[in-house]
């Protein structure tokens, strides 16, 4: 059962930021794997709703959940080890470039939650395109309520691509994207340390879930076409 973060979870961030090489987490490495059992107490919190979302999804904290050590070979940063970590909620054994995921984010300074799709992926976005380009409305008003509960919706966009007549004002972004998710920041910031907080992530994750659900049938799309 989940009881919420402890504050050395959030210590333990502060610390290997300002402490941020191997001997200090091998002299700590207990301490990152209790971390590490908090983050999968929470995801094992959510299984038996966000199931219903998608059946498929991967619960196993092994695959859901960030590494704390960085890939830092194709970086300037070569700081070994991440001061916070995410887990992923996506569909078992997929790819992770073109796939719709949830996701929540715990650092020192804040926590966030959303949706979104992993990646620039190009296949993705050039499917989506042309389904926006028969119809944005089924997206545009899946979008609406989500905006007005304030989430964000962010992402990389082309900055020359000619947007057709079809698409309607308020979709010109969508189209224009190459990388796309749907974030809210956490608040209050304490409610990471209360048990709540899966239910919280619960009832966020279900505002979101029809973006995720039109989100599926892009991959799926991109899937089909790819095995033609």
């Amino acid at each position: 059962m989940f009881k919420g973060f402890s504050d050395d979870t959030i210590q333990f961030f502060l610390d290997i930021r300002f402490h941020n090489h191997a001997e200090f987490f091998h002299h700590n490495k207990a301490r990152y794997e209790r971390v590490k059992a908090e983050f999968a107490s929470l995801i094992y919190s959510l299984e038996e709703a966000m199931s219903q979302v998608d059946e498929r999804f991967d619960f196993r904290p092994g695959k859901a959940l960030s590494r704390l050590r960085r890939d830092v070979r194709f970086t300037k940063d070569k700081t070994p080890y991440r001061d916070h970590l995410w887990f992923i909620l996506k569909r078992a054994a997929e790819e992770r470039d073109g796939a719709p995921m949830f996701w929540f984010e715990l650092s020192i300074e804040k926590a966030t939650l959303g949706v979104g799709i992993w990646g620039e992926h190009r296949p993705y976005y050039n499917m989506l395109r042309k389904e926006l380009i028969k119809n944005d409305k089924p997206l545009a008003k899946i979008l609406e309520p989500i905006i007005n509960d304030g989430f964000s919706i962010e992402g990389n966009r082309f900055k020359r691509i000619k947007v057709p007549v079809e698409i309607t004002k308020g979709m010109q972004d969508i189209y224009k994207a190459k990388s796309l998710y749907i974030s809210k920041d956490i608040e209050p910031y304490s409610l990471v340390f209360q048990p709540d907080l899966s239910t919280y992530l619960i009832k966020e994750y279900e505002k979101l879930s029809d973006f995720y659900r039109y989100a599926r049938t892009i991959t799926d799309k991109v899937l089909m076409e790819n095995q033609q």
